[in-house]
């Protein structure tokens, strides 16, 4: 079987597309079992409210600890995390695979910038029981 846009391709360029390609179906298999978890989570707040029972501390912690996940100091880890994987792709002294290296560096920036503009325009203030 012969395709055409991969009989271009040199045995370089295919590992690195199969590198990223694995990166990717990593993250959509998170964000996917993440939507179904919250999925859960809104059906069954929404069956409490319905039947008049108050919402369990244990799921209003959970809603607490989702927000904080991803606005808190995750943001700070995941910029450094996106920054290091850039900088060891530039190491690699594979012509093809240093000139990716911008690319996870920049959102990893993104990633800082976002993490510093949240945490000193964010509500400090903020009740965890009191999602509202």
């Amino acid at each position: 079987m012969n395709i055409p846009f991969l009989a271009d391709l040199n045995s370089e360029h295919m590992r690195l597309l199969i590198v990223f390609g694995f990166v990717i179906v990593l993250v959509a298999i998170k964000s996917v079992a993440r939507f179904q978890r919250q999925r859960m989570w809104h059906d069954t707040v929404r069956a409490a409210i319905d039947k008049g029972q108050p919402i369990p501390d244990a799921l209003a912690q959970m809603a607490s600890w989702s927000r904080r996940r991803c606005f808190g100091p995750w943001m700070w880890y995941r910029g450094i995390i996106w920054i290091a994987v850039g900088v060891g792709l530039y190491l690699v002294n594979t012509g093809g695979v240093r000139q990716w290296a911008p690319l996870p560096i920049c959102v990893g920036i993104a990633l800082l910038i976002g993490g510093l503009v949240g945490s000193l325009l964010g509500n400090k203030h903020r009740d965890p029981q009191n999602p509202s």
